[in-house]
């Protein structure tokens, strides 16, 4: 689960800095 949640939030986390970038 603790995993799980890291990579989720290192997914949200590389998108939200994405769209910012764009």
């Amino acid at each position: 689960m603790k995993r799980k949640s890291k990579f989720f939030l290192k997914n949200i986390f590389t998108l939200m800095r994405r769209s910012a970038t764009v």
